[in-house]
């Protein structure tokens, strides 16, 4: 075992390490995309409930 195959070796496993890192940062940028579209959607549909209240408070502020 020589310097070479060491060197191949220790790159082999960095470049392993890089590409698991790689993969766990698109992950979890994924990851966060995904929950980024649930809170907006989320939000639209409150956004809508809320709309519809104040629409039926306009109509008869007394009676919801």
């Amino acid at each position: 075992m020589d310097h070479d195959y060491y060197a191949a070796y220790i790159r082999r496993q960095l470049s392993r390490i890089q590409y698991d890192n790689n993969s766990a940062t698109s992950n979890a940028h994924y990851q966060l995309g995904l929950l980024t579209g649930i809170i907006a959607q989320q939000a639209a549909q409150d956004n809508k409930i809320m709309d519809l209240v104040q629409a039926k408070l306009e109509q008869n502020p007394y009676r919801v």
